[in-house]
């Protein structure tokens, strides 16, 4: 498998003619198929990887979509860290406002807050 483009923790990957991978961290998260791909049965291998598969035409597609896949993940990262930050604020704040009890209270539901928004969204 030799590594065709990379872009942060995105890797496109091909693994044989017309048959592409898009990794993040590593971990495999989309298949792609080119019309160059020669297979035994095609569907029976869009149903053994468990992400999605997409089918196009030529190699500029396969290159569309990973920047795309990683765009759209690099957006969402911005926008996650900017939501922690104003959390950040807001429990400063609250905290200089109220009483240590309440202090310990805020930090206490802002770490869960933070660890379900980076970990489950």
């Amino acid at each position: 498998m030799s590594i065709i483009s990379r872009y942060g923790d995105w890797i496109l990957k091909k693994k044989e003619n017309g048959l592409y991978i898009i990794e993040y961290n590593e971990t495999p998260v989309r298949k792609i198929i080119t019309e160059k791909y020669e297979s035994r049965d095609i569907v029976t291998e869009k149903y053994e990887f468990s992400k999605p598969t997409d089918e196009v035409k030529s190699f500029n597609e396969v290159k569309t979509i990973f920047y795309l896949e990683s765009e759209k993940s690099n957006k969402t990262l911005i926008y996650k860290r900017i939501c922690i930050l104003l959390l950040t604020i807001i429990l400063i704040y609250s905290s200089i406002q109220y009483s240590p009890v309440a202090i310990i209270y805020f930090i206490f539901v802002g770490l869960i807050i933070t660890y379900m928004y980076t970990n489950y969204l």
